[in-house]
């Protein structure tokens, strides 16, 4: 999970400009396409504060909630 959460910072913190990972798709569903794996690890391991915290960190960055990821919340 480190090593996920280490991906994860260092593709957010890269220059827009230099962000090729970006899908065809808007930036809230690109941003849901990076975050939602680790916080589905992070649900099926019964963390929810780190499931809170990773979509906290996803609004923040710009994405919005999905029904997906508004489920692993509860």
């Amino acid at each position: 999970m480190r090593i996920a959460e280490a991906f994860l910072r260092s593709i957010m913190e890269e220059e827009s400009s230099e962000r090729g990972w970006r899908t065809s798709g808007t930036r809230q569903s690109t941003l849901e396409h990076v975050y939602r794996p680790l916080m589905l690890a992070y649900t099926r391991q019964q963390q929810p504060e780190e499931v809170e915290r990773l979509f906290e960190g996803m609004i923040q960055a710009g994405g919005e909630p999905s029904l997906g990821t508004l489920t692993m919340l509860l």
